[in-house]
């Protein structure tokens, strides 16, 4: 009976573990969907690489007949700091191992185990053997050990010679490592060619349907081939060969002011309303408060906002938070000193919130009415 009912026990545990949605370092079943509605609703502003992205990595991870891809999925991002890029690959390790993204808050990390990021992989001349062999021993004990792996290289525009020459053995011959791990995906983050691409999102006044993924794709494959030869890291035949090895050239294009508009407006959403909503209120906004934030941007030449997607966040810490942690310790003080009896009348009378520009446009406000 004491057995029964331990392996009854054991038999719970064992279904909560495998139904649970905490991270791990295999694709779950869900992961194509999970990447193409996570990524199409949280990167703003580059539809096309998006749709690239998932349509490679559906195809990548999709069950043949066949068995497995032969060779690792190879894609390399380019584009201006600020586009998406690193938050694209965070959002792709928490689709890709996770069953519901949205509680994999520690990817990478616990949340994640099966991704590796990379960064910053040149170093001074008496350490680099040392370093390489580390990294080395540490990329491959974590390709070995894990049954989906990702790696992600950021900068990887930036490696010397040495550390070039083992990426480009990692790339090409994956099967002296692991002849198993043709699912792994390789995710290589660069701002080569960014100017490039400044050049064409100007060029079509901002119009970013106007600039088809052939032509970013033929732009980038020539730069990035034009970086390597003369950086004479290796002979013309291996520079060509380890280019073939790549599968796309994902181009991150610079945001323009209308997709800064957007981007306020999910932070305000995804930020500002959900404090306010546990508080039992309800946020809206006059659209007038996005072109004020937007306004107090910084811009380039071009009006290319500078650092790109970074600039929102600090907009909205500089001149939106401080009325919602106000509000805040307002609600908190009511509700310390008239207890129960105001959360009943938060209950029966919902708080509408409304953040507005101020007479005279100087600052934002944010006041407050009752709705039924």
């Amino acid at each position: 009976m004491a057995v029964a009912a331990i392996l009854g026990i054991a038999s719970v545990i064992t279904a909560l573990y495998f139904s649970s949605n905490v991270g791990t370092n295999r694709f779950v079943p869900n992961a194509c969907t999970n990447v193409d509605s996570l990524l199409s609703d949280r990167i703003v502003g580059q539809d096309a690489a998006i749709s690239s992205l998932v349509s490679a990595v559906c195809e990548h991870i999709r069950e043949r007949p066949g068995g497995d891809p032969v060779r690792p999925l190879v894609i390399s991002v380019h584009g201006p700091p600020g586009t998406g890029k690193t938050y694209t690959h965070t959002l792709l390790a928490r689709a890709m191992y996770n069953r519901d993204p949205s509680k994999a808050l520690s990817c990478p990390g616990p949340g994640c185990t099966g991704v590796k990021v990379l960064y910053g992989m040149s170093y001074i001349e008496s350490e680099q053997e040392t370093q390489l062999e580390m990294v080395r021993r540490a990329v491959m004990e974590h390709i070995r050990s894990t049954p989906d792996p990702i790696l992600v290289i950021e900068e990887y525009d930036k490696l010397d010679c040495k550390s070039r020459a083992m990426l480009r053995q990692l790339v090409r011959h994956h099967e002296l490592i692991d002849e198993d791990k043709g699912r792994m995906i390789i995710f290589l983050e660069s701002n080569l060619g960014f100017m490039e691409l400044v050049n064409l999102v100007t060029t079509e006044r901002g119009n970013k349907s106007r600039i088809t993924q052939e032509t970013t794709d033929r732009i980038l494959r020539q730069v990035s081939l034009d970086s390597w030869l003369a950086a004479s890291c290796e002979s013309l035949e291996d520079t060509v060969a380890f280019a073939t090895t790549i599968h796309q050239y994902l181009a991150f294009l610079p945001l323009t002011r209308q997709d800064m508009a957007v981007l306020v407006g999910k932070e305000l959403a995804h930020n500002y309303a959900r404090r306010v909503a546990a508080l039992g209120a309800e946020l809206t906004w006059d659209p007038t408060v996005v072109q004020w934030l937007l306004n107090k941007g910084d811009y380039d030449q071009n009006n290319f906002p500078l650092d790109g997607a970074a600039q929102v966040a600090s907009l909205c810490v500089r001149y939106v938070a401080r009325h919602f942690r106000m509000y805040e310790i307002e609600q908190r003080n009511k509700l310390t000193a008239n207890g129960i009896q105001v959360h009943k009348a938060r209950v029966q009378s919902l708080e509408r919130l409304r953040l507005s520009v101020a007479p005279g446009g100087g600052e934002l406000q944010l006041r407050a009415g009752k709705g039924g």
